[in-house]
């Protein structure tokens, strides 16, 4: 008996060993907690009543980022509240700020230049923040205001049909021929035209026109008046935009009996 002793010994300390080592590759195959929390971001700048800008002006904006565990970068515009609109545009910002470490609060103060060629017009701020994981959270603000005297020759739209001046009627299931131009100093880059209730704003026709860029356009609509359609007076609106982004908009009236 006394022979066998070390031999049991032996097999307990394996046994051990291998407990020992069991548990710690447990704990290292353990996946990693997942982070779904969005970061916050907050704007602190500009304030409400610094927002209108000329051009070759800064535009100064304050961003706060903070996540839980880790944020990775920061993405800012200013970008033209009607840019969406068309395919040119004159002037537009953008830039991605990328934050190292691990940290978890970060704050940017960024000077954005106004270019020379900017449109004038209302313009939209959007941030946003962006931890490791991909959670993103944006802020917004569309109060800013650019005013470019260099552009300040407004398009022109010259309405052939519905007769600009005095009422047209039409009667269910006719149809509303609409034509006409709409020229611009900088081109004319987007036109649309809108059938809505004089007073309950309620649109029944619209059609867009984009990606122009020519000197003049020429814009022909048919609509033809359904059935279930509310009588009334309709006003027929046409709107034009160059590539300053100068909006126009002229009216003619329908009354469909």
């Amino acid at each position: 008996m006394k022979k066998s002793t070390p031999f049991l010994f032996a097999l307990l300390a394996v046994a051990i060993l291998i407990s020992a080592c069991s548990k710690k590759d447990s704990k290292v195959s353990l996946p990693p907690k997942l982070d779904t929390q969005i970061p916050t971001i907050t704007g602190l700048m500009p304030s409400i009543n610094d927002t209108t800008y000329s051009v070759m002006d800064t535009v100064r904006v304050e961003i706060r980022c903070q996540d839980d565990v880790a944020l990775d970068r920061m993405v800012i515009s200013l970008k033209h509240k009607a840019a969406s609109l068309v395919t040119y545009v004159l002037w537009s910002w953008e830039k991605s700020y990328s934050i190292s470490g691990t940290s978890t609060v970060s704050v940017f103060y960024i000077d954005i230049p106004v270019y020379y060629l900017a449109p004038a017009g209302g313009y939209q701020i959007e941030a946003y923040c962006v931890d490791r994981n991909g959670n993103k959270s944006g802020f917004y603000r569309n109060d800013v205001n650019i005013f470019n005297p260099t552009f300040n020759i407004q398009p022109t739209i010259n309405i052939a049909a519905p007769d600009p001046v005095n009422p047209t009627n039409f009667s269910i299931a006719s149809t509303v021929s609409m034509n006409g131009s709409a020229s611009g100093a900088y081109n004319i880059e987007y036109v649309d035209v809108n059938i809505y209730h004089i007073q309950n704003n309620d649109t029944i026709f619209t059609s867009a026109h984009p990606s122009l860029g020519v000197p003049m356009y020429n814009y022909s609509d048919a609509f033809t008046i359904p059935a279930n359609t509310p009588p009334g007076y309709y006003y027929v609106m046409v709107r034009a935009l160059d590539g300053a982004l100068n909006e126009v908009r002229d009216t003619s009236v329908i009354n469909i009996n």
